[in-house]
């Protein structure tokens, strides 16, 4: 089985995907894996430089400032750098998937919906969620300013509905409260989709 996690900035999904790494699941962080691919997949760093200009890499990736101003001020840009890595992404994701043919394996992504292939190999989406106010305390902690959370959460607003339009099975993991409560929750997903 193939299941997504994801959620909101702040929600907690890394904190969910570590417990499943801890239960021995295996893992696939996208964003981490979308950074080795800045790093190390020539063509996509050929591509990039090419629309963005050479001073959009670094030798270890990207220039994260670069983008990061640019991708908020301008949404074409975002939408224009995904539509360079995903194919990269997805072909990652696959592999990952084709390692554990028979094994209940996750993928942690932040936003899932942005990539109809990725989806397509899923059984099911787990939504991590937690209440605005510990969201903002979370992102606050992680050193980021009010600007830049606003900024965050504005980029991924429509996520849940654009992911009920794939048709999967959604489920929720109320991260809001103690680590305990996620605890049970987990047990009992897991339980629910007898991994």
């Amino acid at each position: 089985m193939k299941i997504g996690v994801t959620g909101m900035i702040g929600s907690g999904k890394s904190f969910v995907c570590r417990l499943l790494q801890q239960k021995g699941y295996p893992v696939l962080d996208a964003d981490k894996q979308v950074h080795d691919l800045y790093r190390s997949c020539l063509p996509l760093r050929e591509r990039i430089a090419e629309e963005f200009g050479p001073e959009s890499l670094t030798l270890d990736g990207v220039n994260r400032a670069f983008f990061s101003n640019l991708i908020f001020q301008n949404n074409s840009a975002r939408i224009q750098l995904e539509n360079l890595v995903y194919p990269y992404l997805t072909e990652s994701v696959r592999s990952f998937f084709v390692k554990y043919p028979n094994e209940t394996c996750f993928l942690e992504a932040a936003v899932l919906s942005r990539s109809s292939s990725i989806v397509e190999m899923l059984d099911a989406i787990w939504v991590v969620k937690t209440d605005e106010r510990c969201q903002k305390q979370r992102l606050l902690d992680r050193g980021m300013t009010e600007n830049e959370i606003a900024n965050r959460i504005q980029n991924q607003q429509g996520m849940l509905q654009e992911l009920q339009k794939f048709g999967k099975n959604l489920r929720f993991i109320d991260n809001s409260g103690e680590k305990e409560d996620v605890y049970l929750q987990l047990s009992e997903l897991l339980t629910f989709m007898g991994a």
